[in-house]
């Protein structure tokens, strides 16, 4: 056992991205996982930070996301990882991941899972996204400083 083994991250990061963080009031998101996300309390949630009218679509496959990607551009996506199988349905993420920005895709990307290796770290930062380590998986309340953070550097 190293040392590092012992290391947990917190809870919630804590994100401060000053004042020019906002998100914007039509915000759209796609959001890919086998399971649907509590629109009430994403809702609730981003309306605490002034997107008063987000957008949502969700599917449950990278297919129907690379389908949907064809047509449309998103200011965020989010991809829910499944805590027991670590897949999307059948898809690896980071498969999904890859086909995402070989398909054309430059929109902010959030991978959401609940554990992670360096091959997940290292995959991730090749595909230019964002990582969000958390078992609470949609009903994470750090979701929204991640779509600042992803949204933020995105546009910068």
């Amino acid at each position: 056992m190293t040392s590092h083994d012992n290391f947990h991250f917190p809870a919630e990061p804590v994100i401060d991205l000053g004042r020019n963080s906002r998100l914007p009031p039509l915000l759209r998101l796609l959001c890919i996982g086998t399971e649907e996300p509590s629109w009430i309390n994403l809702t609730l949630k981003l309306d605490a930070e002034g997107c008063s009218e987000p957008q949502y679509r969700w599917v449950p496959s990278s297919h129907g996301a690379m389908s949907f990607l064809r047509d449309e551009s998103f200011d965020c996506v989010l991809v829910g990882v499944d805590q027991t199988t670590n897949k999307i349905g059948n898809d690896d993420p980071l498969e999904l991941l890859c086909s995402l920005r070989a398909g054309g895709c430059d929109d902010p990307v959030i991978l959401i899972t609940s554990s992670v290796n360096d091959e997940w770290w290292n995959e991730c930062h090749r595909f230019d996204s964002e990582l969000l380590v958390t078992d609470k998986l949609w009903e994470s309340s750090a979701i929204v400083s991640m779509l600042k953070q992803a949204i933020y550097v995105a546009m910068g």
